[in-house]
């Protein structure tokens, strides 16, 4: 979760929204080293900010960084662990935690600057012939340069208060974004202010510049208006909004529980309140036509609701015309040009889309249109079919990342797409990015010389520049080397790679493998169903029936920490005994893992609230990113380095332990 610091309401002149994050670092091995910190707060909009003093804590003292600072000020380098206050009029704030991790967006940013840092994009703001503002579900806010297929990045370190952004509008040099915790204004170069509690909802959903200045803001539970003072006025409530449209007459739409009118809200006759409507087209005189995600195109004619096209799915988020034709952005099939009701054209994947469903489509450049995809972004001429797409991140946010293998210097994400290098790649290894996904594990083998990227239904050994394929008996969920040698887990049993015979042959464990991993006495350590087993070379297992029904483990040079239903158990690999660790008692653990220089080896929890916890004593990590943005968990790993690597469904964040 975002390290906000919400200020007493008591003091309502203070400085509120108070966040600090440290700026990504230009490699992963500096992760650690002292980095810059952006701050920023909510500023008097639309007045300009009045600069306040900034100061670093030293042991019991502070000690002045700046007394000029305005939101979005650049600290000096930091080292990991420090904390600042602001004084203003009213006095110095509370103290201001510091993010010192890297959320997904963060990361796909640093990893590979220019590119999109996440895949889908939801919304786009054109910005004359230089380029547009586009709104990334999974990967923050960018400016996309038209000329150079660049982007610029806007983020949690850039001082949005999410890395998911629903919606952009721009008005003048005014740069308004919704994000699923708010809305936040852009002017002068940095976030100047953010609205949440104030909104009907914070979850901001569409967008638009008021015509009287300032914002409509439609959110998951209703329609407000945010006028220039800096005063939110609800308009209509509590469901959710959909669209924000302006007709070919300047009047303004609302879809809302059907359709609206702006600026009373008043409901537009005919139209069903349980219909969804994305967008509008009033280009004909007389009828209006309706862009819904259940009955495609409607049309609506003196009162009267009738189909006017449907696709396959039914989903149609976005219209746009030019000339006679209407652009339609349709779930599962791209764009689809329509005259009048009949389809003309189509440009999906064949024709060069990133990505089947198309989400925005509006025209920037005159003639052209930039187009919003699950894919990212895409600006299309229409005249001679000519689509050209933004590169993507290898490993942009969005995309599921389910194993890491890091070394000083960077690191390779495992995803079901292939392999992603962050930093550079060893040269043995380069070939291994030419792998088809998806990717289950990737390990090295005997000291370096070799590593195992395992599918699965495959494995592949990749030695000096050459790539070797051994097909598994079985489907792969989990991997280790031990011994020399790739053992594989899956739900029917533990299968190892016999060198001499250079295939994979079954082990005597048949028990469906939950864990695996190489621990203390040579041995490989699974997790069972309700058991804990150690497996030696031969293949040989013993079973610990101590340790109760076993989730998952972490293993270090004592022992194991296992992972129970209800917290977390020590396990003597000697004795057998299992003994409960008291500072996770009854706490629900998502995952656990070990790992770091063998020197400064730590082991790492992380619970249900999605906060990493030091194994045994249960303190906090601090400094985290937004670890919810990851979706579904699929693990925790520390690798050689130190540094803690969080991996979901929709990307991976990382986070230096500051030990």
């Amino acid at each position: 979760m975002l390290l906000s610091l919400w200020l007493s309401s008591a003091a309502v002149a203070a400085p509120t929204h108070l966040r600090a994050i440290a700026l990504p670092p230009e490699s992963l091995a500096a992760l650690e080293d002292p980095r810059p910190v952006a701050l920023y707060w909510d500023a008097p909009w639309p007045e300009p900010a009045a600069p306040v003093r900034v100061e670093l804590r030293k042991g019991e003292s502070w000690r002045e960084l700046t007394d000029q600072a305005t939101p979005g000020w650049v600290s000096p380098p930091l080292p990991i662990g420090s904390q600042l206050r602001i004084l203003d009029a009213l006095g110095p704030s509370e103290v201001i935690p510091v993010q010192w991790g890297l959320d997904a967006a963060s990361l796909s940013a640093m990893a590979w600057p220019g590119q999109l840092p996440g895949l889908e994009a939801a919304d786009i703001a054109p910005i004359g012939q230089q380029g547009a503002w586009v709104a990334l579900l999974d990967g923050g806010l960018v400016r996309a340069d038209k000329a150079h297929l660049e982007v610029q990045t806007w983020g949690v370190a850039q001082g949005l208060p999410s890395a998911q952004v629903n919606a952009v509008a721009v008005e003048g040099e005014r740069v308004w974004v919704g994000s699923s915790a708010g809305l936040a204004v852009i002017e002068s170069g940095a976030v100047q202010r953010v609205w949440d509690d104030a909104l009907s909802d914070p979850w901001v959903q569409v967008l638009a510049a008021h015509p009287e200045g300032g914002a409509w803001v439609g959110s998951y539970k209703g329609l407000d208006h945010l006028a220039l003072n800096a005063q939110v006025t609800p308009l209509l409530g509590p469901r959710s909004v959909f669209s924000l449209s302006v007709g070919r007459d300047e009047r303004q739409w609302v879809g809302y529980a059907g359709l609206h009118g702006l600026p009373q809200g008043e409901p537009i006759e005919g139209v069903s309140p349980d219909i969804n409507v994305w967008d509008i087209d009033t280009h004909d005189p007389g009828q209006i036509l309706l862009a819904t995600d259940t009955q495609g195109i409607l049309r609506l004619r003196e009162g009267v609701l009738s189909p006017y096209w449907m696709p396959e799915s039914g989903a149609v988020y976005a219209l746009e015309r030019i000339g006679p034709l209407l652009y339609a952005a349709v779930e599962g099939a791209g764009v689809v040009a329509l005259e009048g009701p009949t389809p003309v054209a189509v440009w999906g994947i064949p024709q060069g889309l990133p990505a089947p469903s198309a989400y925005e489509v509006i025209e920037g450049p005159k003639g052209k249109l930039w187009i919003g995809s699950a894919g990212g972004l895409s600006l299309f001429w229409p005249r001679n079919g000519a689509l050209v797409s933004w590169p993507t991140s290898p490993a942009p946010a969005g995309r599921a990342v389910l194993s890491v293998l890091g070394w000083e210097e960077g690191a390779l994400l495992a995803t079901p797409d292939g392999l992603a290098a962050i930093g550079e790649l060893p040269r043995r290894y380069r070939d291994a990015l030419a792998l088809p996904g998806p990717i289950v594990s990737v390990l090295e083998q005997t000291q370096g010389k070799s590593l195992w990227v395992v599918g699965p239904r495959n494995a592949w050994r990749v030695r000096r520049n050459k790539l070797e394929r051994f097909p598994l008996p079985t489907q792969a969920t989990h991997a280790a080397v031990h011994g020399g040698l790739l053992w594989v887990g899956s739900a029917d049993g533990l299968y190892r790679h016999d060198g001499g015979l250079e295939r994979f042959v079954p082990t005597d464990f048949d028990q469906p493998v939950q864990d695996l991993a190489v621990g203390p006495g040579g041995r490989l350590w699974v997790a069972s169903g309700a058991r804990v087993m150690s497996v030696d070379l031969s293949g040989a297992s013993r079973d610990y029936l101590e340790a109760g029904r076993a989730l998952g483990f972490a293993v270090d040079a004592g022992g194991l920490w296992v992972r129970t239903p209800v917290g977390l158990q020590r396990l003597d690999p000697l004795s057998g005994k299992a003994h409960p660790v008291p500072a996770f008692q009854d706490l629900e653990l998502l995952s656990v893992a070990c790992g770091g220089p063998p020197a400064e080896r730590s082991c790492i929890a992380l619970d249900a609230e999605l906060r990493l916890r030091r194994i045994p004593d249960g303190e906090r990590i601090l400094g985290t990113p937004e670890l919810w943005t990851l979706g579904s968990i699929e693990g925790l790993q520390v690798d050689p380095q130190g540094r803690i690597w969080v991996l979901g469904e929709r990307g991976a964040a990382l986070v230096p332990d500051p030990r």
